[in-house]
């Protein structure tokens, strides 16, 4: 369970690192042309779509149409957003992986998965570590 929890965690990483390379272009697509932006946004919005299903684990709405400065702006913003939640279930599953907790790491895992979220509300979450005094 141990190296398929690290796997998982290494794909998560992934990710958060494909997501955030991707809000970089969508805000550089802010500086440039705005025949150049639609193209990009074009490009960028069916992986906001993915990412979005991914996460959430339903189907994400469809694209805007508008290319301009505010919708490329949006989209990076969007996409970090995106990013910053999977970084928690990237931590999340790192703390479940130190205290050797297989339940929280199998919830995260259907998460990750795209199980049904009353499938993944089924599995109890473990409760955080005690915060060390000493």
């Amino acid at each position: 369970m141990q190296a398929e929890t690290e796997g998982i965690r290494r794909e998560m990483e992934r990710i958060v690192a494909l997501l955030l390379a991707l809000a970089a272009i969508a805000e550089r697509a802010c500086h440039v042309a705005h025949p150049l932006r639609a193209r990009l946004l074009s490009q960028l919005w069916p992986a906001e779509a993915a990412a979005l299903e991914y996460v959430s684990g339903e189907t994400a709405l469809p694209a805007p149409m508008s290319a301009d400065i505010a919708e490329a702006a949006g989209l990076a913003a969007r996409l970090r957003l995106l990013a910053i939640v999977v970084a928690g279930f990237v931590a999340r599953l790192a703390a479940a992986a130190r205290h050797r907790v297989a339940v929280g790491s199998l919830r995260i895992a259907c998460a990750v998965a795209g199980a049904p979220r009353a499938a993944q509300e089924r599995i109890p979450l473990p409760s955080a570590p005690p915060f060390d005094t000493s």
